[in-house]
């Protein structure tokens, strides 16, 4: 269980090839309002390859800005879920993103819910 507005530490076990397993701890903030879970997804950027949406006109900028945005195979990228009042206090889905690179490319993937204390 973890608390609103906590920050939290994942630690990752990476296995480069032919070398021993180390453990990278990457630390994220969890949002401040949010419902009463949370979804959090660690992936290789290698497993996260999605398809950027097909535009009739797209600008060069538009074409080099989603090129450097996307997840290399050497990226770590966690998402992370929950559930945000917004204006109205209404809930709505929250989608947050870290990326973090190393030196190593990167199979795999975690999913798992926190719930936060009431």
């Amino acid at each position: 269980t973890i608390c609103p507005g906590e920050i939290i530490g994942i630690s990752l076990t990476i296995k480069p090839f032919r070398e021993d397993p180390f453990v990278k701890t990457v630390f994220l903030k969890m949002p401040d309002e949010s419902g009463s879970a949370i979804t959090v997804t660690v992936r290789g950027g290698k497993t996260c390859r999605n398809s950027i949406e097909e535009k009739e006109s797209l600008s060069f900028d538009e074409i080099e800005e989603n090129a450097q945005n996307y997840p290399q195979n050497n990226d770590i990228m966690i998402s992370w879920t929950g559930d945000d009042p917004n204006e109205e206090g209404n809930p709505e889905n929250k989608i947050f993103l870290k990326k973090v690179s190393t030196d190593y490319v990167l199979e795999g993937y975690f999913e798992n819910i926190l719930l936060f204390q009431e």
